[in-house]
């Protein structure tokens, strides 16, 4: 029923209804940002550590 209203006032035009989908998108893409920065950190680091360990258990022999 609420995904109902959401597009029967968006359709209309509902002023409360396109604000409150607008912030929806918004506060979405917003987190859809910050992970992707996450996952490019955790990714940066983890090719790091990688490269470390390697490079000290090379370092061994």
């Amino acid at each position: 029923m609420k995904n109902y209203r959401l597009i029967v006032g968006f359709v209309e035009g509902d002023k409360e209804v396109i604000q409150e989908v607008n912030r929806k998108a918004v506060v979405t893409a917003v987190g859809i940002l910050v992970l992707c920065v996450i996952i490019y950190w955790v990714a940066k680091l983890a090719i790091y550590l990688t490269t470390t360990l390697w490079e000290w258990i090379s370092g061994l022999f």
